[in-house]
């Protein structure tokens, strides 16, 4: 089996049969995914986006004949961006005896559903690379680790010449799992030349910066590295402008929200660089497999007239393996079912990379699978700023 080939061929065929099926099963009730995601609170830049990557999904995969001719459709249920509120959506879907849950989409609502479901099920696919579920569980996480994601982004750092970096975290689950990956990396051999030169904490309900980026302004560093996400992240580019620290800022995927972006337009400093994924690099990528997916990807959001970024990226390889998951074992799949079809997974061409979760982390990729992209303030667009990896690209 080769989902995701047979996927392209469709594509490339017009999607005949596909067209065939949708008619047979015109009356056919949709196969609903439960899927909780922060669509107020905190981390609402972040729901919305991946909001927008369920509905190209959604249209996409039932344009190419849903599971087995029957629509699929994503039933999205607000968290909040409260661990609380995200356990009550659990219990209520374990009630109900689903075999799935998508979300939620940062560290600590994951956690949360994670918690109820590793054990016993049903099957969890969290949308934040922080959140590191146990080994063989249920529940996995998007992408790549949170050490991974952070050794490319040190790696392009020290390979620009940022050798003095500021760290600024959350006191969230999200700041306390980036800390102790910067613990780490900093000791490593690969990674000598670069120091932590200020390691600072802001809370979520926080709202100004300004104490700790005078801090951080008086270590004189190369560049500014911060796992703050969401509105938290806003507050920490308002007070970086403030106390007029004008370095460069090396942050998360899930700050790649174009609207949020946007709105920091007459505070962000001019370079400001993400971990972002192995499709960003177009026609500059050598896998033909994981290219092939990125047209797949900005066809689907084409469709549904929304630019697409990496921030959307980190739900679609997800959606990916539950609808291939469906597809082989038809609308009656059982959690059992969809995690031994993740776990068997060696060698399964993704949008963000070729995943193996023979690693026991949950997650499917490694740091080569990481690509760090700049955001060009004047044409307000991404672009690749490195290999994978984390090996610059001169522009």
């Amino acid at each position: 089996m080769n989902f995701v080939r047979a996927f392209v061929a469709l594509l490339a065929a017009g999607a005949v049969a596909a067209g065939s099926s949708a008619e047979a099963g015109a009356q056919t009730a949709p196969l609903s995914i439960d899927v909780f995601l922060p669509v107020t609170g905190q981390a609402a830049f972040s729901g919305q986006a991946l909001s927008q990557a369920a509905a190209a999904f959604e249209k996409y995969a039932n344009a190419h004949g849903g599971v087995r001719g029957q629509p699929i459709h994503f039933d999205i249920s607000d968290d909040q961006t409260s661990p609380q509120v995200a356990l009550q959506l659990t219990n209520a879907a374990i009630a109900r005896h689903v075999p799935v849950i998508l979300g939620s989409a940062v560290v600590a609502t994951c956690a949360s559903i994670g918690a109820a479901v590793a054990a016993t099920g049903p099957v969890q696919f969290c949308f934040s690379p922080g959140y590191s579920p146990p080994k063989d569980s249920y529940s996995f996480a998007s992408s790549i680790t949170i050490i991974n994601a952070t050794k490319a982004i040190l790696t392009y750092a020290k390979l620009r010449g940022f050798h003095r970096i500021a760290f600024l975290g959350s006191t969230d689950a999200t700041g306390i799992a980036s800390a102790a990956a910067n613990a780490e990396l900093f000791k490593s051999p690969d990674l000598r030349g670069i120091e932590l030169v200020a390691d600072e904490r802001i809370a979520n309900t926080d709202v100004t910066a300004t104490a700790q980026m005078s801090k951080i302004k008086a270590t004189r560093p190369d560049v500014l590295w911060t796992s703050t996400t969401g509105t938290v992240f806003s507050t920490a580019m308002h007070g970086m402008n403030d106390v007029g620290l004008a370095v460069p800022v090396i942050t998360t995927t899930a700050n790649a929200s174009v609207p949020q972006l946007k709105s920091l337009s007459d505070v962000l400093p001019h370079d400001v660089y993400f971990n972002g994924f192995s499709y960003q690099l177009g026609d500059l990528l050598r896998d033909n497999e994981v290219r092939e997916q990125g047209k797949i990807f900005a066809d689907a959001f084409k469709q549904i007239g929304v630019a697409p970024t990496a921030l959307h990226a980190l739900a679609w390889d997800e959606m990916l393996l539950v609808l291939a998951g469906y597809r082989q074992y038809g609308p009656a799949m059982t959690a059992d079912q969809l995690k031994a079809f993740t776990l068997g997974q060696h060698r399964f061409p993704g949008l963000n990379g070729n995943y193996d979760f023979t690693s026991g982390d949950q997650h499917g990729l490694t740091s080569d699978a990481v690509v760090v992209i700049g955001w060009d303030k004047d044409k307000q667009d991404f672009y690749p700023a490195s290999q994978p990896g984390g090996v610059p690209i001169k522009r």
